[in-house]
């Protein structure tokens, strides 16, 4: 009887180790918690496997607590899915990630000098799959591809997005998102095409865009920028897709116009201030409709 006990207790220690093994990244309050360590390790979740990308399931919360780094110019650093469930997918909720100060990154070492972005289909964040995803709290840089890439009503919000999408392809950008998303208190700067590039219905407020290679913030229809800074882009500052709102914005430096229409639809500005873009031309194009003054240059009313 002693014997046959002390089996059992041998056989669950065995079943006890085998589960610590597979057990995803240490959760604290809740939130699961990611480094570097536990990204090369893998089993982060269920779906993680070692090394990078980082697999992030849906339904839960995860923290940084060090930087991440891909070495791969064309290996995305964190990736979200969507779990299965009886070979079915379950959306099993969203996926909020607080980068918590910490840096998502690629980096090659000497082989990429400071200020550049790897070559490459990298993506820093890449949460297209997941609807209502949150991205908060941390930078993420030097991507081949887009910095952050969401899908339906996702959110970025205190992140800088820097020096991204050097790898070729025009509908690159440090912040992307498919519709309905909103890009708060954020930057997006030194990127290669786009600073920000939204869908349909999409909010970009409070945040910061500049020294982007094309248009600063290419603009999803039916769309709202308030109260940013967009300036010193290599195209627009803002392009609009239509019928957009564009309000008490300050835009200005920017190559070409401060707002242009990208497929000649109308679109609504007020009180925003417009100044040297366009090489201190005409400093919106002719599809814009006022609801409250705008200044343009030495605050001359426009349009």
């Amino acid at each position: 009887m002693k014997r046959r006990f002390e089996a059992l207790l041998a056989g669950c220690a065995g079943l006890l180790a085998s589960l610590a093994l597979t057990a995803p990244a240490h959760a604290v309050d809740g939130v699961i918690e990611v480094n570097h360590a536990a990204a090369l390790a893998g089993g982060v979740t269920s779906a993680d496997t070692p090394g990078y990308p980082v697999t992030l399931t849906a339904g839960a919360s995860y923290r940084l607590t060090s930087d991440l780094r891909t070495s791969n110019g064309d290996t995305t650093v964190i990736e979200g899915v969507v779990p299965e469930l009886f070979g079915f997918a379950n959306s099993n909720g969203a996926i909020h990630l607080d980068l918590n100060g910490f840096n998502v990154r690629c980096f090659l070492g000497a082989l990429v000098p400071p200020g550049a972005s790897c070559d490459g289909e990298a993506i820093g964040i890449d949460f297209s799959a997941i609807k209502g995803a949150v991205v908060q709290n941390g930078t993420v840089r030097n991507l081949g591809s887009d910095g952050i890439l969401l899908g339906d009503a996702g959110r970025v919000e205190n992140v800088v997005v820097l020096e991204s999408g050097a790898g070729g392809g025009g509908n690159r950008a440090g912040i992307r998102c498919t519709g309905s998303c909103e890009i708060k208190d954020s930057v997006a700067a030194d990127n290669a095409t786009y600073g920000i590039m939204t869908g349909l219905n999409s909010n970009v407020v409070d945040s910061r865009v500049y020294d982007n290679g094309s248009a600063g913030i290419r603009l999803g229809s039916y769309s709202t920028v308030r109260s940013s800074v967009v300036y010193s882009n290599g195209g627009a500052g803002i392009l609009d897709s239509g019928y957009g709102l564009i309000l008490g914005n300050q835009v200005s430096q920017n190559s070409g116009y401060g707002v242009d229409s990208l497929i000649g639809a109308r679109y609504v500005v007020g009180n925003n201030t417009f100044v040297g873009n366009n090489s201190s031309g005409a400093q919106i194009d002719a599809f814009a409709t006022q609801v409250e003054l705008n200044n343009c240059q030495t605050n001359t009313v426009c349009p």
